[in-house]
């Protein structure tokens, strides 16, 4: 009786573990490549608005910096003095900065097709907070073997991706 009550403990202990292991969300950087294509597949119709909504709430990031110990006083200080409006102008700078090298580069951004999304960590990035250095690859429907890249850095927050910045659209030469 003893070792049937032992072996129930047992049993049921290493189900909640399990489930709890193999339950917890998974973070996948290439699916979040995905929605940021499907961002700039559309961006011929897309808003300022709707583009911005695609980024972390500044207000969010700044409770997230202001409650974390690891960064040092004066970066915190200095980022928590950053204005909404001040970040949403960064963001829609380099938004223009994209879809003017796409005018130059004669991208039809409705016709892009997704063939890449590469990522590499950074532990601890300014914000103290784990980053991800990405590089979105698309090519365009008119010319099949030139290759585009963005570069889109992203933070992780409770599990979870968020999008601080987008920018650099260069043409990828694997000549060199």
């Amino acid at each position: 009786m003893k070792n049937k009550k032992l072996l129930i403990f047992f049993i049921s202990l290493f189900l909640n573990l399990s489930f709890n292991l193999f339950s917890q969300e998974k973070i996948n950087p290439k699916e979040k490549g995905k929605e940021i294509f499907e961002v700039f597949k559309s961006l011929n119709s897309i808003s300022n608005e709707t583009y911005l909504q695609k980024f972390i709430d500044i207000d969010f990031l700044k409770s997230v910096i202001r409650e974390n110990n690891n960064i040092e006083e004066h970066k915190k200080n200095e980022f928590l003095h950053l204005s909404k409006e001040i970040w949403n102008e960064k963001i829609l700078s380099e938004l223009n900065s994209i879809k003017s090298l796409g005018k130059e580069y004669k991208i039809s951004w409705n016709a892009i097709k997704f063939s890449d999304f590469t990522y590499n960590i950074r532990k601890n990035s300014n914000f103290g907070l784990k980053k991800y250095l990405c590089v979105l690859v698309f090519k365009t429907e008119t010319e099949k073997n030139r290759l585009y890249g963005i570069e889109v850095d992203l933070v992780e927050i409770d599990n979870q991706l968020f999008i601080i910045e987008i920018d650099d659209l260069k043409h990828i030469d694997f000549r060199k």
